[in-house]
């Protein structure tokens, strides 16, 4: 049986494509931000799984979105967390 929010999201998703990048960081500056704005890159695989992009799209974004320079890294043992820049 599929919970209403995965039926709402298969939906919106369909219904208009969503870019990922730009979905990066519209949940950084719509979520994470209000929340300490720094987020462990996988648990940001696993939530944007739910939209359909795979574990290695969302790390080749954020990388692509830090050497730009709009996220900045720090790792903390094996583990990346990223944070919106200035």
């Amino acid at each position: 049986m599929e919970h209403k929010l995965d039926e709402f999201i298969r939906h919106a998703v369909d219904a208009q494509p969503i870019s990922g990048t730009s979905l990066i960081i519209s949940l950084y500056g719509d979520a994470l931000s209000h929340r300490g704005g720094e987020v462990w890159l996988g648990s940001l695989s696993a939530l944007l799984e739910a939209f359909g992009f795979g574990d290695r799209f969302v790390r080749t974004s954020v990388f692509r979105l830090q050497k730009e320079g709009w996220l900045a890294v720090e790792k903390i043992g094996r583990r990346s967390f990223y944070r919106v820049t200035e």
